[in-house]
Order: structure tokens, then C-alpha cells, then sequence
């Protein structure tokens, strides 16, 4: 949890929506191309073993660790592990509009994403979403948000449909 006011938070992310756009990068895209639900790969794990989907939902947790990161991604059926690794991840790429693994700072727990890799398990045996030579595709959308929006809601959104901050509206 963060010590900052809300008025820094803000400001830190509205940075890294500056620092998107000068990479190229749309920071509120109005498609996703997601392929999969999160429930749909955990209960039928051995028939997508090894295949390539994608998925697209709210990064829920967040942790770089050396080489590899790892984050939980939940949409509106449940949460997936995602696992990346340095030098596996296609780097940063504005003609398709991906965040590579240099650029990963710019991830906030909260962000709506859409990842693409391969289904398998971890070391652990932990269902898993490796992004091998896969994309993170991102919005930023929490940036105006004072609280979670509700799990049914899970979409990619669009710049239109911002709040402006202190309006006291909420997504």
C-alpha cells in the first residue's frame, strides 16, 4: 500500500501515460483481440496446453523478480498467473502496439491488459500464461478511478469513457 496522496499517485501515472504515448503507444485502445477467457483455460488445461491465446483483463498483482516478472490477470470468469522473461519478451513495438519487457515499469497493479503467450505451468505447478514471444498490450484505465471497478466490468476501455479526476464519479 502506498504512503502517497492521491494527487502524487495520479500525477505518477499520468507520467507513464505520457511516457506510453511518446514510445507510440495508445495507452487507451478501444479494441482487444482477446481469444480466451481466464476460466475457460484453468478448466480445460490440457487442451490448451502449449497453444497460443490470448487473454484480457485487470492486472491484479505485480512483482518484477531479476530476469522474469509475474503478475496475476483476472477478467470477469477468474485470475491467471502470467510469467515473463527478459530476452523472451518481443520488445517494445508501436506498429502493433505492445509493451516490451524494457518498458514493463509502465505497468500498474489496477491496468486493464491484454497479453498473448502460451498456456503451461510453472516450476510450482501453478497454472500459468507464459509470454514467451508474446505481447502486453496496455491501458491505463484505473489513472482517474478512486476505487476497483467491479469485476464484471472487465473490459478493455477507451478514452472516452475517463472520468475526470475530483468529478466524484467513479468507473
Amino acid at each position: 500500500m502506498s504512503n502517497l496522496p492521491l494527487a502524487a499517485i495520479r500525477g505518477v501515472r499520468l507520467e507513464k501515460i505520457a511516457s506510453l504515448r511518446e514510445l507510440g503507444l495508445n495507452p487507451f485502445p478501444a479494441k482487444s483481440h482477446r481469444t480466451h477467457m481466464t476460466a475457460a483455460i484453468r478448466d480445460n488445461y490440457e487442451g490448451h496446453e502449449g497453444q497460443t491465446c490470448t487473454i484480457a483483463g485487470r492486472l491484479m498483482s505485480w512483482r518484477k523478480m531479476g530476469g522474469m516478472a509475474f503478475g496475476h490477470v483476472q477478467d470477469m470468469t477468474g485470475q491467471l498467473q502470467i510469467a515473463l522473461r527478459r530476452g523472451e519478451l518481443a520488445g517494445t513495438d508501436a506498429a502493433t502496439g505492445t509493451l516490451g519487457y524494457e518498458n514493463l515499469n509502465l505497468l500498474d497493479v489496477g491496468d486493464v491488459v491484454e497479453c498473448t503467450g502460451k498456456v503451461g505451468k510453472t516450476k510450482t505447478g501453478e497454472i500459468s500464461y507464459t509470454l514467451k514471444s508474446g505481447t502486453v498490450t496496455q491501458t491505463v484505465s484505473a489513472v482517474y478511478a478512486n476505487r476497483p471497478t467491479d469485476a464484471r466490468n472487465l473490459t478493455v476501455t477507451s478514452s472516452s469513457q475517463r472520468v475526470p479526476a475530483g468529478s466524484g464519479a467513479t468507473i
